[in-house]
This record gives structure tokens, C-alpha cells and sequence, in this order.
């Protein structure tokens, strides 16, 4: 039985690895392509828009996360309260404790951010940009090989990033992985948030 287990476990740590890996390749191959005038893979386009319009509600609560701290950071007085900030703490807080988010899920936490905060905080996000990913491992995801992959790995493979949690703070990756230090930086930047939060709840 416990040889059982620990093959579970091996199998679900290489599906989580593989899902960091893709989130910071996938849009590096499409601007790197977009900035050299190229067409990315047709297969590897197409697969991943298909996967944007299935996980939308997941990429609207990364996006509505970070622009949190953005809004945060900004102050003034669309800033948060300490009651705002309590509150979305303890919405977060035990998101970052998970591996797998489902669109149920990400579209429940969207609407409790909504029922948070204020109209006017509500339409300054809006108006926030997030600086746009770098290929090459840059702002956004690791440096792209041959085949639209790090190193010329394997391509994308979507089933391996289903339900993914862009907030998760438990998923482990090999520090010899090409998403190692992509993974490292999408951490920190998570912790950033809840830090400014916590500063802001105390």
C-alpha cells in the first residue's frame, strides 16, 4: 500500500511541476513569436486558447490578485482598509494552501473579492497594468528552446495543467528545472501581496 501512495505522490508532483512550467513557457513562446513577427506553432496556439477560455475564471483571479497589490501599493484612497485587508486574507490565505482550483472555485473567490471592495477600488483595478511578460525568462516565464519548450523539451501538454491553482504556494518543483527560478519568482510575488495585506490587517 505504501509503495502505492508514494507513487501517487511522485505521479502528482511531476503533474504540478509540469503545470509551473507550462504557465511561464506557453506565453513566452507567443510573445517571443509575436516580437520576432512569427506565427507560434499553430497546435501550440491553438491549444493554448482553448485552455485560456477554459480556466479564464482562473486567470482573472491571478490577474485581480496581483493587481491587489498594485492598488495596495499605490495607496491613496482607493487603498484598502484594515477590514478590506482582513477580509481578503482570509480568502486567500487558505487558497495558497492548495495545489488544484477548480472554475467553481476561482469564480466563488472573484465574487467575494467584488463583494470586498468598494465601486471605486473596483474600477481602479480596471485601470491598472501588470507589466507584460519578457521572453527568455524575463518578467514572465523561463528562457524557450526549440519545439516552443525549455531546452527544447516536450511540447504542451494541457492535461497536465488542469484546474491549476494560480495562487498556490505548495506546489514543488525540482531546483534543477528549467521552472525553477520561475517558479521561485512567482512565489515571491505571491508572498509579496499577502505581506502587503498583513502589514495593512494588522
Amino acid at each position: 500500500m505504501s509503495e502505492v501512495l508514494k507513487a501517487k505522490g511522485a505521479k502528482m508532483a511531476r503533474g504540478s511541476a509540469a503545470m509551473l512550467r507550462w504557465m511561464g513557457v506557453i506565453p513566452a513562446v507567443l510573445a517571443t513569436a509575436a516580437l520576432v513577427g512569427a506565427q507560434p506553432p499553430p497546435q501550440v496556439a491553438a491549444q493554448w486558447q482553448k485552455f485560456r477560455e477554459e480556466h479564464k475564471y482562473h486567470f482573472q483571479l491571478r490577474e485581480t490578485f496581483l493587481k491587489l497589490g498594485e492598488l495596495e501599493r499605490k495607496g491613496g484612497q482607493t487603498a484598502l482598509t484594515k477590514e478590506q485587508a482582513k477580509k481578503l486574507l482570509a480568502l486567500f490565505q487558505p487558497l495558497t494552501k492548495k495545489e488544484k482550483l477548480t472554475a467553481d472555485e476561482a469564480k466563488e473567490a472573484l465574487r467575494q473579492i467584488k463583494g470586498i471592495l468598494r465601486p471605486d477600488q473596483l474600477n481602479a483595478l480596471q485601470r491598472i497594468q501588470l507589466p507584460r511578460m519578457r521572453p527568455g525568462g524575463g518578467a514572465g516565464g523561463p528562457s524557450v528552446g526549440p519545439g516552443g519548450a525549455p531546452g527544447g523539451g516536450p511540447r504542451f501538454d494541457p492535461s497536465q495543467m488542469r484546474n491549476f491553482n494560480p495562487l498556490s504556494l505548495v506546489v514543488k518543483v525540482d531546483p534543477k528545472s528549467p521552472a525553477a527560478e520561475w517558479a521561485k519568482r512567482r512565489a515571491e510575488r505571491i508572498k509579496g501581496v499577502l505581506s502587503l495585506l498583513e502589514k495593512k490587517a494588522k
